[in-house]
């Protein structure tokens, strides 16, 4: 079985989340990571072991009372 290594884009793009979400991930030490030069590299079957974001209904901003 081949190990594959994503990039930030690549796992958020998977996870369909925004990649601060993903950097956020790594930085709390929640998703294993290597960092090589300004790139952080995550194994694949780390990112199968994370946990989905739940979708919920979007906040909605505008004018609301102050």
């Amino acid at each position: 079985m081949e190990k594959t290594i994503l990039t930030t884009s690549q796992a958020a793009a998977i996870l369909q989340v925004d990649t601060s979400w993903i950097r956020q991930l790594i930085l709390s030490g929640r998703l294993p990571a290597e960092k090589k030069g300004r790139d952080w590299l995550i194994k694949s079957e780390d990112l199968d072991k994370m946990e989905r974001p739940k979708r919920g209904p979007k906040p909605k901003y505008g004018k609301g009372p102050i």
